[in-house]
């Protein structure tokens, strides 16, 4: 719909005032028309549509603007130096339910897991346009082309070593099947360093856009817009500031910390970090 509305109020009494707060996408003015609904059923065994024209002030021709409002379901940490990393290791366990864009039912194009990335810099744990897990270092994304299946779980890692420029994304789906392929670990060289800015760590999204435009007032953190939701469960994402074994992986993903003494320290919003062994975890 081009034209869309509502009101600040169901209902009021006579003498009272009311608001309308209109979208216009596309057409530069709309007419408003004030009226008394008689019978609102457009059945035609009965009356059919009635209404009465009411002379009020706000009947007239408005200028259209589009109107936005900024929201969507996500998690995010403000910008702090813990969150520059060179070298990192992301993970998360996730239960898709939409993971590959359609271009007739649905257009949601990337959607971010556990990201601080925006415009080419930065890193982040995605699911791509065709449904498959990716890594993204600054403008390189990594991906193994094996799409991720709709409501199962799946748990995701990936790490990146600085000093060599290793960098390795695993997928592992918790449901296989006998004919499913094998899914191999990628490894791939990336040529640091990770660039930085001050965009937020997300969770379940990423910043596509900071901006100064009044429409994003509405958006949170405020001037910065959060694009890629994901849609489906999100569950113990966790950011570390270096490059882990696998041993140690595979140890974090069952909720360990064998030998990295791990101390839950307040962060941020909701979030527990590990200042001593690099770990974020959020809860």
């Amino acid at each position: 719909m081009r034209l869309t509305g509502y009101a600040d109020k169901f209902s009021v009494h006579p003498g009272d005032s009311i608001k309308f707060y209109v979208n216009c996408d596309g057409p530069k003015e709309y007419d408003v028309q004030l009226v008394r609904m008689v019978h609102c059923d457009t059945n035609p065994k009965g009356p059919g549509l009635i209404e009465e024209k009411i002379d009020a002030p706000v009947n007239k021709r408005y200028p259209g603007r589009k109107q936005i409002i900024h929201s969507g379901s996500y998690g995010y940490v403000e910008d702090r130096p813990q969150f520059r990393l060179q070298s990192f290791t992301l993970q998360c366990w996730i239960w898709p339910t939409a993971p590959k864009t359609h271009p007739r039912y649905w257009k949601h194009g990337a959607q971010g897991l556990v990201t601080k990335w925006y415009d080419g810099k930065g890193y982040g744990l995605f699911i791509n346009e065709e449904g498959c897990p990716e890594l993204r270092i600054n403008d390189t994304r990594i991906t193994n082309n094996v799409p991720l299946r709709d409501h199962a779980w799946h748990f995701l890692a990936a790490t990146f070593d600085a000093e060599t420029g290793t960098a390795t994304l695993y997928h592992e789906p918790q449901i296989v099947y006998a004919l499913d392929p094998e899914i191999e670990p990628v490894v791939t060289s990336v040529s640091g360093p990770v660039l930085h800015d001050d965009s937020p760590v997300v969770l379940a999204g990423y910043t596509r856009e900071h901006t100064d435009d009044p429409l994003a007032r509405s958006s949170v953190p405020q001037g910065i817009v959060i694009g890629g939701h994901y849609n489906g469960k999100l569950d113990s994402p966790r950011i570390c500031n270096r490059a882990l074994s696998r041993l140690e992986i595979e140890t974090m993903k069952h909720g360990g910390t064998r030998g990295m003494e791990e101390l839950s320290i307040p962060v941020d919003r909701g979030v527990s970090g590990d200042l001593r062994s690099g770990v974020l975890t959020a809860v």
